[in-house]
């Protein structure tokens, strides 16, 4: 077979005893890597291929077991001890291997979704426990508040602020999912309230059908129990200031904010931003902004706000923007969109980092 780049020998190398620590409960590949086998390597496809050469067959048969699980004290039946040790070193240097743990969520909505956490961290049930205790302001329930409330639904926030004084109507059926027909009419908020309970019956939900017209609208409505850890701003309306109320309000309370936009030919993703000095920075920005968009509009009469929509755009920039919000809630991975605004191009598929605060 042809070497691949990222290859190696098996060398002989010593490590710590407390190294062995987090694999106490035994050791398996994760489910990202596929492994295949010749006589003599293990060769682990996945973001890269990578090969272990040189094997002979009882280290094959070694790693055979850990694709589905197996304890150190098992291992040694195949290797010499030290063997193993440098083996589990080999494999947790170049990431294919994560300590085996208990799915605490087997059989809920959420069991797979923990599989995928373990890639990440080594005790995915807290990941999910973390999402489980969450609490989520979506400003906006337009087409990219819509695909938010989906995602985050379904992964297992339970207790959602929806703030928007918009109606339903026909023309938002094209990308606003959580709607059916029969909802044409009715408040947004109400609306998305009965879709969060037929997924979840167990999920409070708290629709304000109002507009927030000032941040202390929002020290008003954001009060005590409804004082949550997020606010998702997907509100286009008043355009700009909308992010300026929400951030005064998590500067003032110490919440977290997230924020996405449509254009036509593009979608802003971010920034998601956890601390008040980046905040600060977001909010003075968006203050300039603000001054210079009132001197245009003065002038010619807009408003600023795309009037075209088209459903893969939304939900393409919603899912990138609840993705990094989804990581950060469970304490998964760092988010790009941490402090940043990125640029989604429909055209090159790609996201571009613009600015960071």
């Amino acid at each position: 077979m042809q070497a691949t780049e990222n290859s190696l020998n098996f060398l002989k190398l010593t490590f710590p005893s407390e190294f062995l620590e987090r694999y106490k409960n035994g050791v398996i590949i994760k489910k990202s890597w596929t492994v295949r086998f010749t006589e003599t390597e293990a060769i682990f496809f996945g973001t890269r291929v990578f090969s272990i050469n040189n094997l002979a067959a009882p280290g094959i048969k070694a790693i055979e077991q850990m694709v589905v699980g197996i304890r150190f004290e098992e291992l040694v039946d195949y290797l010499p001890e030290l063997e193993v040790v440098e083996l589990i070193g080999h494999l947790d240097r170049e990431d294919l291997i994560r300590p085996v743990y208990k799915n605490e969520f087997v059989g809920t909505a959420w069991e797979k979704q923990v599989e995928f956490f373990a890639d990440f961290v080594d005790d995915p049930n807290t990941a999910q426990r973390r999402l489980l205790a969450g609490i989520v302001c979506l400003v906006g329930c337009g087409g990219t508040g819509n695909t938010v409330i989906q995602h985050l639904v379904s992964a297992g926030i339970q207790k959602f602020i929806l703030i928007d004084d918009d109606l339903v109507e026909k023309g938002n059926l094209n990308r606003q999912f959580c709607f059916e027909n029969d909802d044409i009419g009715k408040p947004k908020v109400e609306a998305i309230k009965a879709y969060i309970l037929a997924r979840n019956p167990d999920a409070q939900v708290h629709p304000i059908c109002e507009r927030v017209s000032s941040s202390a609208d929002l020290d008003r409505l954001l009060v005590g129990d409804l004082r949550p850890h997020v606010i998702v701003g997907c509100a286009d309306t008043p355009p700009v200031a909308i992010q300026i109320y929400i951030l005064e309000y998590c500067i003032k309370n110490n919440v977290v904010c997230t924020f996405g936009g449509l254009g036509i030919h593009h979608g802003v993703v971010g920034p998601l931003l956890t601390e008040a000095v980046h905040q600060q920075r977001y909010l003075e920005h968006r203050q300039q902004q603000l001054q210079f968009i009132s001197r245009l509009t003065a002038a010619d009469g807009g408003n600023g706000i795309a009037t075209g929509s088209i459903s893969y755009m939304a939900a393409t920039v919603s899912s990138l923007m609840v993705a990094d919000l989804i990581d950060l809630l469970a304490g998964i991975r760092t988010p790009p969109s941490l402090n940043t605004v990125g640029r989604y191009n429909p055209y090159s598929k790609s996201v571009i980092r613009e600015q960071q605060y």
